[in-house]
């Protein structure tokens, strides 16, 4: 695919002549077949995940191994990541999807059969899970890269926002169906379900067609070394500050993110019952999907980094304040508001890409961006456990050597620990944020860098405009 003219400013239209929400739905056709099929896949995904930890919790009684699981989930998929986007990009990539969903069928009917003849043990769950995460590792980068040439560059940050919304789809629904349906049908036939999600995802697949890319030059890597292309991405992102200082921005939003996943519950246990923490993990959901829609229907604005630098604020602001007291309604009304802030900032950092970004090496870029940002991850699932456990709790509980000092701020007692965590990750994630708002290299980034992505043909000139900031998945 041709590169487009190296002009500077946003390639979005007027505010005043932006396209309606419906108009855009009829150019995203084929976007929205394979939409429908990974929203589906996603749930069943979601709802197996969920049963499966609840088998490992009913088996074992540990939360150590549950953890285990959670790892299993992330680790592999990091680790393959940079080399399953030059993958993506020497091949069909809507082959790839249908390979990823078939083979993570394949792995779950494997599991099923494991526990309907009784012999299925954790270690069988950590390898599948595992796999799984590798299969998404090429999976999430053939999605992306596809959107870029399915939808017209003025309608990414609507893209981002459905994508978005089917993820918090999933985390709403997902453990309500599957809660009901292992009493219901059990774990296995919770399984089945997934199974047939699975076949839902291929079929929407093999019903569309997906343009092939290739480079400007017609090159052809197919016969180099992987780990060439894997340079060529790193020196892409490595030849432009302004993306660079966007991915460590959001490597360090990652690390606030997972840590508030890992201190919510120790928190909210502190002071209420685990059936609050669930309406509180719900209410993550609505505000996650609350945000998609939003996203969805609006597309962000014209200047994305603007969208990153008001949405991150305000996520770094809730994650602190939902620490400050043992509060069941502060706390949801700060997780509704974190919910409702991440899709903001990952749709408007993933329009950002995908315009800087040649389409025929987005495989290969936007892996490198996943594993890197996401390469915090694992650290804070690791980390915090061990913080909050052995060292912050002890000083926070009642009587102990800090009550008296960090106690003024958040309290002491069961889940205080935790809540000084919290009160940290916010921190944390304000520092990034203002370091995209200050630093003129990602504050500038979509000033400076050429847009690699030609505007469709119904869109005007583009314009020159002003200033903006940045957060998610970089």
């Amino acid at each position: 695919m041709s590169v487009a003219p190296q002009h500077r400013g946003d390639p979005d239209i007027p505010e005043g002549k932006r396209m309606a929400p419906q108009n855009a739905m009829k150019e995203m056709r084929t976007f929205l077949v394979i939409w429908v099929g990974q929203v589906v896949s996603l749930l069943g995904s979601g709802m197996s995940g969920f049963a499966l930890g609840i088998w490992i919790l009913q088996q074992t009684g540990s939360a150590t191994r549950f953890g285990l699981v959670l790892l299993c989930s992330v680790l592999p998929g990091i680790l393959v990541s940079p080399f399953a986007g030059v993958v993506v990009d020497r091949m069909d990539r809507r082959r790839i999807m249908i390979f990823s969903d078939a083979a993570a069928a394949v792995g779950t009917a494997v599991v099923v059969v494991l526990m309907y003849r009784g012999g299925l043990e954790a270690w069988h769950v950590y390898l599948a899970t595992a796999a799984s995460a590798v299969y998404g590792a090429f999976q999430r980068p053939a999605y992306s890269a596809s959107v870029t040439v399915l939808v017209p560059k003025e309608q990414y940050g609507r893209a981002s926002g459905m994508m978005q919304a089917g993820q918090a789809l999933s985390q709403i629904f997902a453990p309500l169906a599957a809660g009901g349906l292992v009493f219901a049908v059990g774990v296995p036939g919770v399984l089945l379900i997934d199974l047939a999600t699975f076949l839902v995802g291929v079929a929407t697949l093999l019903a569309v067609r997906i343009p092939s890319v290739r480079p400007e030059d017609g090159s052809d890597a197919r016969g180099l070394p992987l780990w060439r292309d894997t340079r060529d991405g790193w020196a892409f992102i490595q030849r432009r500050p302004g993306l660079l200082g966007l991915l460590v921005v959001f490597a360090v939003l990652n690390l606030s993110l997972a840590s508030f996943q890992a201190a919510l519950g120790p928190m909210v246990l502190g002071f209420a019952s685990a059936a609050a923490l669930g309406a509180v993990m719900t209410s993550a959901g609505v505000g996650m999907l609350a945000g998609s829609v939003a996203m969805g229907a609006w597309g962000g604005p014209r200047l994305r980094i603007h969208g990153i630098v008001g949405a991150g604020l305000v996520f770094a602001a809730a994650l602190a304040a939902m620490g400050l007291r043992p509060s069941l309604p502060l706390v949801t009304v700060c997780v509704v508001a974190t919910g409702f802030a991440f899709p903001i900032l990952a749709g408007c950092s993933q329009a950002i890409w995908q315009v800087k970004t040649d389409p025929a090496i987005q495989g290969r870029v936007f892996s490198l961006r996943s594993a890197i940002s996401n390469s915090t991850v694992p650290v804070a699932y690791l980390a915090c456990g061990l913080l909050i456990d052995r060292l912050v709790a002890p000083l926070l509980a009642r009587g102990g050597a800090a009550a008296h000092l960090l106690g003024v701020l958040v309290g002491d007692g069961p889940g205080r620990g935790a809540a000084v965590l919290m009160v940290a990750s916010g921190g944390v994630a304000a520092v990034a944020i203002l370091g995209a708002a200050l630093l003129p290299r990602i504050r500038r980034v979509e000033h400076e860098l050429p847009d690699m992505v030609k505007p469709t043909p119904a869109a005007p000139e583009p314009v020159e405009v002003g200033l903006a900031l940045e957060v998610a998945t970089a």
